[in-house]
């Protein structure tokens, strides 16, 4: 089952700057886009993958990284407090978690699928190990050259990630009084 979120005019704000903030950083330090969405800019593409992975890090307690890294994050978007990372794919129209057939297939331990449903609101779809992924990954062409695939459908419900990552949360430090 997917867990559903929205951000409200307020949450946006600090995104939209944020997606900004790295459009020019990459734009100023000349990296080659890797984009293939011809329906978004550079920008929308940015802000698209930036809401998937504050929803994902608000839903389940993860802080996000602000950080901005010439040539892309490398494939990590959060971290567990265990630090196994995660990659965050956030799609607009399909039910596929997509990676590339090159450098930029999965790298993280764990993956997400986010899909938005309006340019504020959508859902955590699933998740799924590196694993899980080479295990049940199949080979798509888009129109746009051949990637791996994992339809929604074979991702594990959202509800067993919370636990899945609670297993290595410490809630014995109480964070919001140092």
């Amino acid at each position: 089952m997917s867990v559903p979120f929205k951000f409200n005019g307020t949450m946006l704000v600090p995104l939209i700057l944020e997606a900004e903030k790295r459009n020019a950083f990459k734009q100023g330090s000349r990296a080659r886009s890797r984009k293939v969405s011809k329906e978004h800019s550079e920008f929308e593409s940015i802000y698209i993958g930036l809401i998937g992975e504050y929803a994902v890090a608000m839903t389940f307690g993860i802080l996000p990284s602000a950080e901005n890294h010439r040539g892309g994050d490398g494939g990590v978007d959060l971290k567990l407090l265990d630090g196994r990372s995660i990659q965050v794919k956030t799609t607009c129209t399909t039910d596929y978690l997509i990676f590339n057939k090159d450098a930029r297939d999965l790298t993280s331990e764990l993956a997400v699928l986010v899909k938005l449903r309006t340019p504020c609101s959508g859902e955590i779809v699933g998740w799924i190990t590196a694993e899980g992924y080479r295990e049940k990954r199949t080979s798509r062409d888009f129109q746009y050259g051949s990637r791996w695939v994992v339809h929604a459908d074979a991702l594990n419900p959202m509800e067993t990630f919370t636990v899945h990552a609670d297993e290595y949360r410490d809630d014995s430090e109480d964070l919001t009084n140092p």
